[in-house]
């Protein structure tokens, strides 16, 4: 069986992403024995302040854990550590929100990951690290960091020339 271009994750896995990404149209491809779930929102709904959307919520019901993962597209800077430094403010962003969506979902072990890319195509290695821990392939990620490197271009090109 061939596999989708972005099939990311094993088939115990199932993925709530609340926000339309550029990767959404190939999801769909995977596979049926891949159980990926698209829903429109997935928020803390505690409301206040603290209201949050969670950009990707990732579940595997057979090991009883989930991951909410936010990627984030900055300019790269000259700072060696951004990388860490965006995993630490999403960390502090999201991991409030854990008791809501462990309520939500029903899963007890959950992980927050801030995935920084560059604007230019920039994978950091915090980035790489996770690609390789989850056993993404690395055309995946190329993939990704080409994408968003033409999307940046063709936002440049509209503010320049429109």
């Amino acid at each position: 069986m061939s596999r989708a271009k972005f099939t990311l994750l094993p088939p115990s896995y199932s993925v709530i992403s609340p926000k339309p990404a550029p990767s959404r149209g190939s999801i769909k491809n995977v596979p049926a024995g891949y159980k990926f779930t698209i829903h429109c929102r997935s928020q803390d709904d505690e409301g206040g302040e603290q209201n949050r959307r969670a950009d990707i919520v990732v579940i595997d019901r057979t090991q009883d854990r989930a991951m909410i993962i936010d990627p984030t597209l900055r300019w790269e800077s000259n700072a060696d550590s951004l990388d860490i430094d965006i995993d630490r403010e999403k960390k502090s962003i999201y991991e409030p929100t854990v008791p809501y969506f462990r309520e939500k979902y029903g899963v007890t072990n959950w992980e927050v990951h801030g995935l920084w890319f560059g604007v230019r195509g920039t994978a950091s290695p915090l980035l790489r690290g996770f690609f390789k821990r989850f056993q993404i392939a690395n055309t995946t990620l190329v993939e990704l960091c080409l994408t968003v490197l033409r999307d940046t271009l063709h936002i440049i090109h509209r503010h320049l020339y429109s």
